[in-house]
């Protein structure tokens, strides 16, 4: 017996399901059927044929039209067997050596379509050889391809070989190219190589036994063009599903990248919420942008479905989307976010049935139904429609969706979640390793941070440059001094100035800095500069601040040994023009208690505040002082301490207009001040909580006015962070 064709399954496993809007569709029209694989199986008097196929909806019946004439006189009509996807027609009473013309004539119920007409004929001589099928050509690259085949009948005889031929020409036997397989069984893979480029072959699968050589089917195939290889599999995406009846879909396919590949085979494949029998519905086109119909579709039934595309590396697949033509389709949209209010916008399509109540359902939880959380129900009858939601926590997540209940069934849209405004939101997080005590300046819109320390141990020098505008990390030069935490920084004229810190040297303090550097971003180039000329003993706080285009550093140091010696805040300027450190200025600090643990300076116009806490050798009691500095007339006046409980320590500061922020103090026990503090100059007052707590505590942190916004995260916080947020004003 002789075989032609063979059909392959292609087993799927189905991934998360997403809603696609369903719209009005084109008219019904007719389908051609595409015959994917002839098997054809010879006796002396009769054939059968085994046909798998491909078609958008299931086939009512399939006929078979025989005759000796290629006009179909005297024609016989022969019923086939139909499956979902093969159909088989046995033709009886047939004599050997006439050709015999054929052609099928198909049904959906609604169209009836003719096939081409073909022919076959009984060879008598060929009956006692082997009958083999050629499996489908894949793995096609630019000088290979691979191709095998099965050995149906070994018509009684032992077989003696098999393999394949190819050739550039038609009908290629084993006196052509060809490769005998050594495995044994029936079926068998080979690798065809050396091949040209760009080049049409033909190959067939053959076995030989003692009677002959019997041959498959001839597959056509072509190599890739030099430079043409496919580097990955095909991207599909389904973009849309539209749904003209209750029994009727399209399915609108894009291959928005075919892999640098031809693509051999595209379609779609689906099944229901009733049946796990997959179909697969293949596309007869040569473009990247396809549509399959569906008819005959159950209006009780959800179905899912997913895009595919072939090329040599494999086949690539959409998301599966899940339709249902008799069902109202629910699309939905939040918009109008405030700090407690949000609107949800709903549209239905595919309404092909009457619906008797529609809404919302929201909550805080992701298992949002119309029996749980709240509902609003909206009265109207417009498929579109807004609902207001109202009362809601400022800077909690929402989960909403839109329903509607139609013949007693409920329709749910996708579940979208929401978080209402809140003036403090994340933003970004920093790459490498989450660090504490890192330096942190910015120039324009860009943040650079990086150094700092590790795990209280590990020293770090990596620099990473943030993009604000466009959300992009970008590692730069490392810092020369090496692995150093506690540096400062700040920014001037578009370049960065650093300096000061401690270096890693074997122990967790590290070996005090006095170096000083100058980076530009355009070169990204660190220059080492004057050398602080300030001093600083064994202990101190201290902090960095721009002023008129130059940079200071401000520190604190006690006197002799004792808390009760005091000490002294000194302010040294640096001038980029002439690369020179001056003091700018002091202040003695009559009662400096051991050491300052935390010290916060800012400026407001030509005028530097200044905001200390005292350690004085019990953590349950700090002190504080607040300071002016008014540089036209070289004066320091204390001001108005904030009402920071006794308990806190250090406090982050940042300058908004005109007025002076603190806020994120930590208590020793570990308890967290998020307490904001306002000062206003005019009136040399504070007041709380004008401004939104923050979300979290860091102690250390970076801290960054950009934009008119602060960034703001990373530090310590019961282990190092890596997080930034951003508190945004206008969002008050």
């Amino acid at each position: 017996m002789k075989v032609m064709k063979k059909i392959s399954l292609i087993l799927l496993v189905f991934s998360t399901l997403f809603l696609i809007t369903c719209k009005k569709a084109p008219k019904l029209q007719v389908y051609e059927l595409l015959l994917n694989d002839e098997l054809i199986e010879y006796s002396e008097n009769s054939v059968r044929i085994t046909v798998s196929y491909s078609y958008p909806t299931k086939l009512e019946y399939v006929n078979a039209y025989v005759s000796q004439s290629v006009n179909f006189d005297n024609s016989t009509t022969i019923k086939s067997e139909v499956n979902d996807s093969t159909f088989v027609v046995n033709i009886t009473d047939l004599q050997p050596d006439i050709k015999y013309y054929y052609k099928y004539e198909y049904s959906n119920g609604i169209n009836v379509v003719k096939s081409d007409v073909k022919n076959f004929t009984i060879d008598v001589s060929s009956l006692t050889l082997p009958t083999v099928t050629t499996n489908p050509v894949t793995n096609i690259t630019t000088t290979t391809a691979t191709c095998g085949g099965v050995i149906v009948n070994d018509a009684g005889y032992e077989i003696l070989e098999k393999g394949i031929c190819w050739s550039t020409s038609h009908n290629p036997t084993i006196s052509s190219n060809h490769i005998a397989y050594e495995g044994d069984g029936n079926s068998f893979t080979i690798n065809m190589t050396e091949l040209e480029p760009n080049t049409t072959y033909y190959v067939k699968a053959y076995a030989t036994n003692e009677t002959g050589t019997g041959y498959g089917n001839e597959k056509t195939f072509k190599t890739l063009d030099a430079g043409n290889e496919p580097t990955s599999i095909p991207t599909v995406i389904v973009e849309s599903v539209l749904c003209p009846t209750a029994t009727s879909a399209t399915i609108n396919v894009n291959i928005t990248d075919t892999g640098g590949g031809i693509i051999y085979e595209r379609g779609i494949v689906y099944y229901t919420s009733e049946s796990d029998s997959l179909i697969t519905v293949t596309k007869n086109s040569n473009e990247n942008a396809f549509s399959v119909e569906l008819q005959n579709l159950d209006a009780n039934l959800y179905y899912y479905a997913k895009g595919y595309a072939t090329n040599s590396l494999g086949t690539g697949y959409s998301e599966v989307v899940m339709f249902a033509p008799g069902r109202p389709i629910l699309d939905i949209e939040v918009t109008n976010i405030t700090k407690t209010s949000i609107t949800v916008k709903t549209k239905i399509t595919n309404n092909n049935s009457t619906i008797t109540e529609k809404g919302i359902c929201y909550g805080q939880t992701d298992d949002l139904t119309y029996y749980s959380d709240e509902v609003i129900s909206y009265p109207g009858q417009e498929n579109e429609f807004s609902i207001n939601i109202n009362n809601l926590v400022s800077g909690d997540k929402y989960y909403i969706r839109s329903y509607a209940i139609s013949n007693g069934e409920i329709s749910y849209s996708a579940m979208l979640d929401t978080v209402t405004v809140y003036p403090w939101y994340y933003k970004t997080t920093i790459p490498g390793l989450p660090r504490t005590q890192q330096l942190a300046f910015a120039i324009g819109k860009k943040a650079y941070i990086g150094t700092g320390v590790y795990q209280n141990d590990m020293f770090l020098d990596d620099i990473w440059e943030y993009d604000t505008e466009n959300d992009v990390w970008t590692q730069k030069a490392n810092y020369p001094e090496g692995r150093v935490r506690n540096v400062l920084a700040s920014a001037v004229n578009g370049k960065g100035y650093a300096g000061l810190g401690f270096k890693r040297n074997g122990t967790n303090e590290g070996e005090r800095l006095f170096s000083f550097y100058e980076y530009d971003p355009v070169s990204n180039i660190w220059t080492r500069k004057q050398d602080y000329q300030g001093e600083i003993n064994e202990d101190f706080d201290q902090s960095s601040f721009t002023m008129n285009d130059k940079v200071y550093f401000a520190t604190t140091r006690r006197f002799g040994t004792s808390g009760a010696d005091g000490g002294i805040l000194e302010i040294f300027e640096y001038d980029p023009n002439t690369s020179r450190w001056t003091k700018f200025t002091e202040y003695q600090l009559s009662t400096y208690y051991y050491y300052g643990c935390g010290f916060s300076i800012n400026v407001i116009g030509s005028d530097i505040y200044c905001y200390i806490r005292f350690f004085n050798g019990n953590w349950g009691n700090h002190l504080q002082a607040f300071y002016k500095y008014e540089t036209e007339f070289n004066l320091w006046i204390e001001k108005q301490c904030p009402p920071v409980p006794i308990t806190y320590t250090k406090m982050e500061n940042f300058v908004m207009g005109d007025n002076f922020y603190l806020f994120s103090g930590n208590l020793y026990a570990g308890v967290h001040n998020m307490t904001t503090y306002k000062y206003w100059p005019e009136t040399n007052t504070w007041t709380e909580n004008d401004i939104s707590e923050p979300k979290i505590f860091r102690y250390n942190p970076v801290n960054l006015m950009i934009d008119g916004k602060l960034y703001y995260g990373g530090g310590d916080n019961n282990g190092n962070q890596s997080d930034i947020w951003v508190y945004d004003p206008s969002l008050e």
